[in-house]
């Protein structure tokens, strides 16, 4: 029977942090260099067409799951947000979130915590199921306060990231640089739970 893995995550420091990003523009170097290629050279909001064009590669290359992608660029040409996308409002990642798509509202929080974050990196950390994974593993581990359903709307999002920002010392960082070690161990949790869990099926077949 396989022994249990030890899941417990290292406290952040500032060099871990900065090492993980290093790992992750080490092995994101070609998308990384596209998307923002393409928003620098789109960088306002109130053309469809090219509102399309960063909807679709960020969808695409953040796997953010937008089937309607033509309406979710009208939606963010109507919302005439570069002022908000300047100031760093907080707010705007919900309204861009919240779109009609025929008879639903659906709410791609993933999607517009990326977009936002690809226009102004420094205001808008970005939300996405490793992160809040990690997030939600080193709440349990560390006695930080933020609740679950926190983490299911940008505002409070954003006020958790900060907590954790805060609780371990990582001032000196941007919101991407925190993106991204949240995003790796994320990903690295879900893989130690399918590999455990393959170990489970293995010891009991």
């Amino acid at each position: 029977m396989r022994q249990p893995q030890d899941r417990s995550l290292p406290k952040p420091t500032l060099e871990l942090v900065r090492a993980e990003g290093e790992r992750f523009d080490l092995e994101n170097k070609v998308t990384e260099r596209a998307l923002a290629e393409l928003v620098q050279q789109f960088r306002k909001n109130s053309d469809t067409s090219h509102v399309l064009l960063k909807v679709a590669a960020i969808n695409q290359l953040y796997s953010t799951q937008i089937y309607a992608v033509r309406i979710v660029a009208d939606h963010i040409v109507e919302l005439n947000i570069d002022a908000q996308l300047d100031a760093g409002s907080v707010q705007l990642v919900d309204k861009i979130a919240s779109v009609q798509v025929r008879e639903k509202v659906r709410y791609n929080l993933s999607f517009a915590s990326k977009y936002c974050s690809w226009h102004q990196p420094g205001s808008y950390p970005i939300y996405d199921s490793y992160v809040e994974r990690c997030l939600w593993e080193y709440r349990g581990q560390f006695g930080l306060r933020f609740a679950r359903k926190d983490l299911w709307t940008y505002v409070s999002f954003f006020d958790a990231v900060k907590e954790f920002r805060d609780r371990f010392e990582l001032d000196d960082l941007t919101f991407k640089q925190i993106d991204k070690f949240l995003y790796l161990r994320g990903v690295g949790l879900e893989a130690q739970e399918k590999t455990t869990a393959g170990g489970n099926e293995s010891a009991h077949a």
